[in-house]
C-alpha cells in the first residue's frame, strides 16, 4: 500500500540521488506500466530509504512528470535551428544532424522509449495526463520548426498543425519498429531514409497521379 502524498518543500539540487530515482522509475514503469508501478518499486530499484524519495518528489505522478519534462529538454537540446548564412552548412545536412541526435538519444533509452510509445503502460487517466500534454508539446515544438521553415523559405505553406502531428506519427512508428528490431540498421541511411520520405514522398511518377 502506498505511503499518502506528501508535499515536497525547497527539494535538493538535483545530483546524484535524484538521477538514480529517475532512472529506476523509468526502468520501473516501462516493465510494470504506470499503474502497477508503485513508490516501494522505485525506491528499491534505486537503492535508496523511503524518505529519501520523498526529499525529491512528493508522489508517484510527480517523479513520473519529472521524467517526461527532462525528455522534453533533451529532445529540444538536440534539435538546433537551421541556418542559412554564407558558413552554413546545407540545410539537408542540418537536419541530418537534428534527426541523428534525435534517434540516437531514444534509441539510447529503450526503457523511456517503451514508458513513452507504449499506451498499454499508462492505461488509467493518472498516467495518460500527463504523457498526453508530454506529446502536445512535442507536436507544438515540430510545429514550430515548421513554421520557421515556412518562413525561411524551406518548405511549403501547409497546415503545420497537421503536418505536426503526421511526423510526430511518423517518428513514432519508426522508433516502435526499431525498438522490436534486435539488428539496428546503420543511423545516417535510416536518417536518410527519413529525409527522403519527408522530402519527395513514395510516388515515383507524379504525373500517374
Amino acid at each position: 500500500m502506498e505511503s499518502p502524498s506528501v508535499e515536497a518543500t525547497d527539494p535538493p539540487a538535483r545530483g546524484p540521488r535524484h538521477a538514480s530515482i529517475l532512472l529506476a522509475a523509468t526502468a520501473i514503469i516501462a516493465e510494470r506500466g504506470y499503474h502497477k508501478a508503485s513508490i516501494s518499486d522505485i525506491i528499491a530499484r534505486a537503492g535508496i530509504a523511503r524518505g529519501t524519495f520523498y526529499l525529491y518528489f512528493s508522489n508517484k505522478r510527480s517523479v513520473f512528470e519529472e521524467i517526461l519534462e527532462q525528455a522534453i529538454e533533451r529532445l529540444a537540446e538536440a534539435i538546433r535551428p537551421i541556418e542559412l548564412g554564407p558558413d552554413s552548412l546545407p540545410p539537408r545536412t542540418q537536419l541530418h544532424a537534428n534527426l541523428t541526435r534525435v534517434l540516437s538519444l531514444l534509441l539510447s533509452e529503450r526503457a523511456l522509449c517503451s514508458l513513452l510509445l507504449d499506451n498499454s503502460l499508462s492505461p488509467d487517466p493518472e498516467g495518460q495526463q500527463p504523457l498526453a500534454s508530454f506529446f502536445t508539446r512535442v507536436r507544438a515544438m515540430i510545429r514550430s520548426s515548421l513554421d520557421t521553415g515556412i518562413e525561411m523559405g524551406l518548405l511549403r505553406p501547409c497546415r503545420t498543425e497537421w503536418v505536426a502531428a503526421a511526423c510526430l506519427g511518423a517518428v513514432r512508428g519508426v522508433v516502435g519498429q526499431l525498438l522490436e528490431t534486435p539488428d539496428l540498421p546503420e543511423l545516417g541511411q535510416l536518417v536518410d531514409e527519413i529525409i527522403d520520405f519527408a522530402l519527395h514522398g513514395v510516388i515515383a511518377r507524379p504525373d500517374a497521379f
